[in-house]
């Protein structure tokens, strides 16, 4: 979830290295830096030899371990990246207000000169589901991304499974847009 708020939110996204892969960072000393995780050996070429980690590293915490996994942490950045890369407003939007009236759900929508798009996080371990409504001329009934596969559009709701993201495309309201919703 984390991951997924900040690649959407506007502004430069700032990822420690090892976040990607699930590195907690958790050191006795602050000035020492732990070694990148790249493989499960720590002997292995490209591995930092001539330092040990004080703390003690899971053998599934290494971008060997992710790479093929497809629900990893690492392919979900690499996705969320992905994401940012092929949508404008996720990189380039400014920001505006989408009230959601849950507290389960945070949501937003991005602007930029391509086009808009409506963000929304499911932050609970519940199904959520959100009434998608026009806002500034815009009316939003397109799921363009996903973390899940179960999120889907059911006529003019959102329904999000828990811990999900959506992003939702934002088209001009016209009148037969108007009439297909009421």
């Amino acid at each position: 979830m984390a991951a997924a708020l900040l690649l959407t939110l506007p502004g430069n996204p700032y990822v420690y290295y090892g976040e990607e892969i699930g590195m907690r960072g958790t050191k006795p000393d602050p000035q020492d830096r732990e070694p990148m995780r790249w493989d499960i050996s720590r002997t292995a070429p490209g591995e930092t030899t001539w330092e040990v980690s004080p703390v003690p590293m899971r053998e599934d915490v290494s971008v060997q371990a992710e790479q093929d996994n497809p629900h990893s942490l690492l392919n979900r950045y690499r996705e969320l990246i992905h994401w940012r890369m092929d949508i404008a407003p996720l990189r380039d939007g400014v920001a505006g207000e989408y009230a959601t009236g849950n507290p389960a759900l945070a949501a937003w929508r991005l602007t930029d000169r391509e086009g808009s798009v409506l963000v929304v996080h499911n932050l609970s371990g519940q199904p959520q589901h959100l009434r998608l409504r026009s806002v500034g001329g815009l009316h939003y009934a397109t799921l363009l991304r996903s973390t899940s596969a179960q999120a889907i559009i059911d006529g003019s709701v959102l329904k999000l499974p828990a811990y999900s993201s959506a992003v939702l495309d934002g088209t001009p309201v016209t009148a037969d847009t108007h009439s297909r919703r009421t």
